[in-house]
């Protein structure tokens, strides 16, 4: 009932002389079908990639100075149904009472699930590898357990200027000893945190550190700690991002709206100013206009108005005295004239 295949094959006769019954469903041949196949026919539904060592492995396995000696070999074998599956065989070699090679024994397993999953494994991890090594930003892992650092990403150098190495050495002291010390208190309190919550979801960390040649840059850094199956944190894992001209392209930025408002809070102030002008004008000028009423209506009245009254009673006297009908006439026109004039006049200073 074993679901890898036991078989005995004989050393000395080159033929197999057991197959149990799970060969059938690993390699879709019944027992009987393989054992009446001579080597050559056998050697044939191995892949061609594999072949030559799974002759190798006989050979060595058969020739070994062992008393017992043990293998193990993969394989890719081709099913009755044309297909090549995985295959790994664990053998023993047995010998006979004078200690010549009698039979080889062993389990023959289909791994051929088990080579899926290891070749996506391995296409994964070449991935997230090709991602990590090609990454801008630096990524590193700090080990609580053994405290140090044990894996800093290429990029590393690019931004800090330190080396995997020289970082490794430097240790964690070392490292937060570079930290600005207006941000060194803040890094440290954000450190243990972390270590005493492990896996809890923070923002990033923005911070000053000093790198290789002297120059204050600034890093954010995505982190998370990993606990063991205790709770207790096992590693430091973290993405850390250059950020040094984001942060002087916000400082200009935030130096450019302070400008604006201080340049609106002026214009503002400028405006109010010149509205409280505008409005000291427009009284002035209202002011004005009434003072030059005023003025006008002095002028119309104790000037003009006299004027043509006087005017009016020297017309009348020149009426009474003149003789002649026709000059009578015209001065009594010219009376009239002066009357309506005094009353324009009027009229006016009112």
């Amino acid at each position: 009932n074993s679901r890898d295949a036991i078989y005995r094959y004989d050393v000395q006769a080159e033929r197999y002389e057991y197959f149990s019954p799970a060969i059938q469903d690993i390699s879709g041949f019944a027992p009987e079908e393989l054992m009446q196949m001579n080597n050559k026919e056998l050697l044939e539904h191995i892949h061609p990639e594999d072949r030559s060592a799974y002759v190798d492995h006989n050979q060595a396995l058969t020739h070994s100075d062992q008393e017992r000696p043990a293998d193990r070999v993969e394989y890719r074998w081709r099913g009755k149904d044309g297909n090549y599956r995985w295959m790994s065989v664990h053998r023993v070699l047995v010998r006979d009472g004078s200690g010549q090679p009698m039979a080889h024994v062993g389990a023959i397993r289909d791994i051929t699930e088990q080579k899926k999953a290891e070749q996506a494994l391995a296409e994964s991890e070449a991935r997230l590898r090709e991602v990590i090594m090609n990454s801008q930003d630096a990524i590193y892992r700090y080990n609580f357990r053994t405290q140090s650092f044990d894996f800093f990403s290429p990029s590393a150098e690019t931004i800090t200027g330190f080396s995997a190495s020289e970082m490794g050495a430097m240790g964690l002291d070392g490292v937060l000893a570079r930290v600005h010390p207006d941000d060194w208190a803040a890094t440290v309190r954000r450190l243990q945190e972390e270590t005493e919550h492990p896996g809890e979801s923070r923002r990033p960390l923005e911070y000053r550190w000093q790198t290789k040649s002297g120059e204050w840059r600034w890093f954010s850094d995505s982190r998370s700690v990993i606990a063991d199956e205790r709770g207790q944190p096992l590693a430091l894992v973290a993405v850390s991002r250059d950020i040094t001209e984001q942060r002087q392209a916000e400082e200009v930025i935030r130096q450019s709206e302070a400008r604006l408002k201080e340049l609106a809070d002026t214009l503002e102030q400028r405006v109010a100013e010149r509205t409280i002008q505008l409005r000291a004008l427009a009284s002035e000028l209202s002011r004005a206009e009434e003072r030059e009423r005023r003025r006008l209506a002095r002028v119309l009245h104790d000037h003009l108005q006299q004027l043509l009254v006087a005017a009016r009673l020297n017309v009348n006297t020149l009426q009474r005295k003149l003789g002649q009908e026709s000059l009578q006439q015209a001065t009594k026109q010219l009376d009239q004239v002066l009357g309506e004039a005094i009353d324009t006049s009027r009229t006016l200073t009112a």
